[in-house]
């Protein structure tokens, strides 16, 4: 698979490079970087009878491929991974240098090289062997339902649905993000695609431009955590935890759905504050003619759930839900299957794991880099002593360590570094449900995406809105924050990851509602009127009452929350009484 996806990358590198020396290095560089990984391919049996003892011309072939990887995701990524990639190698040759407990006894060049290169506890470990055996499959089943038209029908369902309702465009990007979202679960791709319809239609009806691109930005980023195909990293995670894909996906699902209900209230709180009306409806499509037509959309995404609930293989549940999708696609307008669109979705699907399998190639060398010296067992100790054995201290500070490792990097290279650092001090020094505690630092790892100052995802719906980057990652980050309780909630309450009893289940998930209601009001300064900074105060208060599931905490929040919500209200009735009289004066 890495083979393939450098020889296409340097195919394309050479095609875009206009001077003719360019091109000529290029494919030199491709072919010698192809050879490297076919060396593996055709000398392996020898390699496994020499019990993986390296030959001399082996370290240079593995030291080629390093170098190749980090040019390649410089290309492709930035510099940003590159440069931790190269921070993690050069960690394992000078930590006998490092000060205070970073030190460690030192790696030398030759094992370095070998285990990145020779072994599965390097490039060849278990994320590139997630991505070559499963990843791909799902990146090819969205790449179908693109392709078929899925997406136009989820855009014109969700502007059938809520575009004219109040700020409707920014509600369509919230639903729109989030249905294309979890086929695609590429943040940047999502805001690419469906930000070039929404943000205009945000602009056009009154939202400023950075707050615009900021709605499309958060929106698309929760697609990554929406069952059923989410984004690549829950493949990992589910091979991290040695549990089948549904039950990652069972866990994730009232998270994300609570995720984009936060989203969802900043916009429409933000389009009363400035009374901001929908769509006309004659300039929306029709909701009933829509459904007739793209109903049948659901039957693959349908398959593909039942296929995963029942632990088909990832390949055979993909596999089943193209079938059903090549199926129904005779019986949808414009959706007719044809040769030339069945290889251009396999063509779109195989460019599409291209940037997926660089970045886990990458990250298999900050895997063996991890566990030749032993770093994310020194860096939990960090943490640990940091927080002084606080559980919420430490959530903060695992919170912060996930956005910021997080910056600027693909999300499965971001989860895979947080998952091996900082998952495990969850789990082992507070006792944190491995399930919780993965999901944790995902929901943060992917966050980074839209948190400045690196927030790709940001800058690119800033690129469509037109507007300043960093404004309008701050933006992104102030509409996405009342959803951050959700992670704590959930570690302290796993029924939120439906574990336990469903009356517990459904009592937490009400009580978290409640609790991103009133963060959303507090950070917004709005519920049914602007909120004075008391008003504010109380309702975050409330919310961050209800995070720790305890009954003193529970009823403490409620009260607040409904005191809150009542003295609003009398405010309301007295201001309109005034105005009223003020009528009759006049």
């Amino acid at each position: 698979m890495l083979l393939g996806a450098l020889l296409w990358v340097f195919l394309q590198f050479a095609k875009t490079e206009t001077k003719i020396v360019g091109k000529i290095t290029l494919l030199i560089v491709g072919i010698i970087s192809t050879g490297v990984c076919l060396y593996l391919v055709v000398f392996w049996p020898d390699i496994v009878k020499r019990y993986g003892i390296p030959l001399p011309h082996e370290y240079i072939l593995g030291g080629i491929l390093v170098l190749v990887l980090l040019y390649v995701g410089k290309r492709l990524v930035g510099w940003a991974f590159p440069i931790i990639v190269v921070c993690f190698l050069a960690y394992a040759l000078f930590g006998p240098y490092m000060p205070g407990i970073l030190s460690h006894k030192g790696v030398t060049v030759e094992r370095l090289l070998s285990s990145i290169y020779l072994t599965t506890q390097g490039i060849w470990g278990t994320v590139m062997h997630v991505a070559a055996t499963t990843i791909i499959q799902f990146v090819i089943f969205g790449s179908f339902l693109r392709l078929w038209g899925a997406g136009d029908f989820f855009m014109n369902l969700t502007s059938a649905m809520v575009g004219s309702v109040r700020g409707g465009p920014a509600k369509m990007a919230v639903v729109s993000s989030g249905l294309t979202g979890m086929i695609s679960g590429v943040a940047t791709a999502n805001v690419a695609t469906t930000g070039s319809i929404t943000i205009p239609l945000m602009k056009r009806i009154g939202y400023p431009p950075a707050f615009a691109g900021a709605v499309e930005a958060a929106a698309s980023t929760g697609g990554q955590i929406l069952p059923p195909v989410m984004g690549a990293s829950v493949f990992v995670m589910a091979e991290t935890l040695g549990v089948p894909i549904w039950e990652v996906m069972k866990a994730a699902l009232i998270p994300a759905l609570l995720f984009y209900f936060g989203v969802f209230m900043a916009v429409d709180f933000q389009a009363a504050k400035l009374n901001l009306r929908g769509i006309n409806k004659e300039e929306l499509p029709r909701l009933k003619a829509t459904l007739k037509n793209g109903w049948l959309y659901f039957v693959p995404i349908i398959v593909l759930v039942i296929a995963v609930y029942l632990q088909y293989s990832p390949g055979r549940a993909a596999f089943l839900s193209i079938v059903a999708l090549l199926i129904v696609g005779l019986f949808i307008r414009d959706a007719k299957p044809s040769l030339k669109k069945f290889f251009e979705a396999l063509k779109s699907g195989a460019e599409d794991t291209v940037l997926i399998t660089v970045a886990c190639a990458l990250a298999g060398i900050v895997v063996g880099v991890l566990n030749m010296t032993g770093l994310g067992v020194t860096f939990g100790n960090y943490l640990v002593a940091m927080s002084g054995g606080c559980l919420v201290l430490l959530l903060l500070f695992t919170m912060v360590g996930c956005i910021l490792l997080g910056m600027g990097l693909p999300t499965i290279a971001a989860y895979i570094i947080v998952s091996l650092t900082i998952a495990p001090v969850l789990i082992s020094t507070h006792d944190v449900w491995a399930m919780a505690a993965h999901m944790f630092v995902f929901f943060f790892a992917i966050m980074s995406v839209i948190t400045p100052p690196v927030a790709v995802a940001s800058y690119v719906a800033a690129g469509i809105a037109q507007s300043d980057p960093f404004k309008t990652g701050w933006q992104a980050f102030f509409i996405a924050l009342p959803t951050f309780i959700i992670p704590f909630i959930f570690v302290y309450a796993p029924e939120l990851l439906l574990h336990g009893s469903w009356p517990t289940i459904l009592w937490r998930i009400a009580l978290t509602v409640v609790s991103v209601y009133g963060m959303v009001a507090a950070i917004q300064g709005y519920h049914r009127s602007n909120l004075s900074i008391f008003f504010r105060f109380l309702f975050m208060v409330a919310s961050l009452l209800l995070i720790i599931p305890h009954f003193v905490t529970d009823v403490l929040g409620i009260v607040c929350f409904v005191l809150v919500v009542f003295l609003e209200q009398v405010k309301n009735w007295r201001t309109r009484h005034q105005q009223h009289e003020g009528e009759i004066i006049g």
